[in-house]
């Protein structure tokens, strides 16, 4: 074998070439935000229908109970469920990624709609656990004293509690997932 450098020189070599950033085409960057897009749509779909149920729930009792606490505690959870649905619709809807644009264009706006939604996700505890905690809050309480039963109340209320805290860290979990592909995204730029 004359003539061919010794192993070592040709991994030398090799290794010593210059390197071009490997760029996401925009095909992948379109997939990625079609992804995104269903995934937030399937989200809205499932918290429209557990708002569904719950004024649906709620509004039964409005209707058909006699405790008037127990009413006021249902219409609280009937107008902070129609808050949620609607800063969910206004706020938090999918965006559908244009047709014809350049990478650059299709970066921005899937990192755009990351953005917004990790932004979503980390201020959930306002426009979704505060709306829903009075109407809770009456009604453990109302609990309580219906039933002359201290203990039963305090149950409810470390239930819901513990219940919200959980949507509250899933949602932060989900944020950080989130600020992990902008992060990705960024970093992409910055290699082109």
């Amino acid at each position: 074998m004359t003539g061919q450098p010794p192993p070592d020189d040709v991994r030398a070599l090799w290794q010593e070439q210059p390197t071009e950033p490997l760029a996401m085409p925009v095909n992948e960057i379109r997939e990625k935000a079609a992804k995104f897009e269903k995934k937030v749509n399937r989200r809205n779909r499932r918290e429209y229908f557990a708002a569904a149920y719950v004024v649906t729930a709620a509004a039964v009792y409005v209707v058909m109970g006699s405790n008037p606490v127990v009413k006021i505690a249902c219409g609280l959870m009937i107008a902070g469920a129609l808050f949620v649905v609607y800063h969910l619709h206004s706020r938090a809807s999918a965006r559908t990624l244009p047709f014809h644009v350049s990478f650059e264009k299709c970066l921005d706006f899937y990192r755009s709609e990351l953005v917004r939604q990790r932004d979503l996700l980390r201020s959930v505890w306002w426009w979704y656990i505060g709306p829903l905690v009075p109407g809770l809050v009456v009604f453990g309480w109302e609990i309580a004293d219906v039933r002359s039963d201290r203990m039963r109340g305090d149950w409810w209320i470390a239930i819901m509690t513990l219940m919200l805290v959980s949507v509250l860290g899933l949602n932060w979990w989900g944020a950080r997932k989130l600020q992990r592909q902008i992060d990705e995204l960024d970093s992409l730029r910055n290699d082109r």
